[in-house]
């Protein structure tokens, strides 16, 4: 294949179609590249970071819509039984949580992935690969890349789980049990609130980063579907492929 007058491999093309993906989500203006130190610096201070940036904003707006639902519900509480308004918080805060999380798949699968990003990255691969076998392969490129990260946060989730079974282990062992000393009973509160925060901070930039990642892999599948459909135009029409630069 060549892209801007050079020739080059499928595993090229898949990790700048990646890179084009990414820049989208996370609103870069720096031109995706995938050669050189300095750019795989310049990756690793910016455009990671702003890619954790980017899914922790998805996040905060399904948390806004599940405040806004509590909300909601406890003013309906409160106006029917103003005398129980305590009583009334954790069921409406209950329901909003519930009633966001099992949402509607149209509101919920695709948070983060706009039509705008999608048909720019469309076009993109449509002057890049310019034929259907060399979108089925681009597509191909793709789904080794995707399957490597999935298997990276499932590796995470893997740890995570430890992680949590040894807070579990500690909290038990050093607050929970039978004849422990007093004397060092607040330490091991204090020891066991740091940790728990801790994890709750790496487990919420690993779910901000998971975010981040699907939006970008949602991006990717939906532009390979626009642009095949792209190019099953031009076939209608008889029109040749896009000239590169």
């Amino acid at each position: 294949m060549q892209v801007k007058g050079k020739s080059v491999t499928d595993f090229e093309l898949a990790r700048q179609a990646l890179r084009q993906a990414e820049a989208l989500v996370v609103g870069s203006n720096r031109k995706p590249t995938v050669d050189g130190q300095q750019a795989a610096y310049l990756d690793h201070l910016f455009t990671g970071p702003s890619l954790v940036a980017a899914g922790a904003k998805m996040l905060l707006v399904r948390l806004g819509i599940t405040l806004l639902v509590a909300v909601t519900l406890f003013a309906y509480f409160v106006a029917m039984d103003h005398n129980q308004w305590a009583g009334s918080i954790w069921p409406a805060f209950g329901y909003a949580v519930l009633a966001v999380y099992f949402g509607l798949p149209s509101r919920t699968a695709a948070v983060g992935v706009s039509s705008a990003y999608i048909a720019t990255l469309a076009s993109w691969m449509h002057e890049a690969a310019p034929t259907s076998e060399d979108l089925s392969r681009l597509d191909k490129g793709l789904g080794i890349l995707r399957a490597y990260k999935l298997d990276r946060l499932a590796r995470f989730s893997g740890l995570a789980g430890l992680g949590w079974g040894a807070l579990f282990w500690y909290a038990t062992s050093h607050i929970f049990a039978i004849g422990l000393d007093a004397s060092a009973l607040g330490d091991n509160i204090g020891r066991i609130i740091v940790a728990a925060l801790a994890f709750m901070m790496v487990m919420g930039i690993a779910s901000a980063h998971a975010t981040g990642v699907r939006a970008v892999h949602q991006t990717i599948e939906f532009g390979l579907l626009e642009a095949q459909r792209l190019k099953e135009d031009d076939e209608a029409l008889g029109r040749s492929p896009p000239a590169l630069p």
